[in-house]
């Protein structure tokens, strides 16, 4: 499946090294499940659409999730870490929902204090 990035830097690896793939580069082939899952978080969309405004976006995500079969959805729940049983629509909906909440951006004071653990 060939997908083209919208938002974003996604790590593709090509012969052993990881090549960020960015907006400004042409689409390139991914396997389904890893495209369907840069998809359905709207983060790309499939080469064919790549000349479409970005305004039909929500629409695509929805349809290319309606589209995938149950294994398809079960494997991209799987690979959001997130639970993978239920029904077609359950599946899809804890799919969107995912994808809405990664869309959280912080504002730098509502960011976590992180300080690194003292070695050994």
């Amino acid at each position: 499946m060939k997908i083209k990035m919208m938002i974003g830097t996604f790590g593709k690896n090509e012969g052993g090294c990881v090549v960020p793939k960015t907006p400004e580069d042409p689409p390139f082939e991914v396997d389904s499940a890893t495209g369907n899952r840069l998809i359905g978080l709207g983060v790309a969309i499939a080469a064919e659409n790549a000349e479409e405004p970005e305004e039909d976006d929500d629409l695509k995500e929805d349809d290319s999730l309606e589209n995938m079969s149950l294994a398809e959805l079960k494997d991209l729940a799987e690979q959001m870490n997130l639970k993978k049983t239920g029904s077609r629509q359950e599946l899809i909906d804890r799919i969107l929902e995912s994808a809405e909440n990664a869309d959280t951006v912080f504002e730098d004071d509502d960011m976590p204090d992180m300080i690194p653990a003292d070695p050994e």
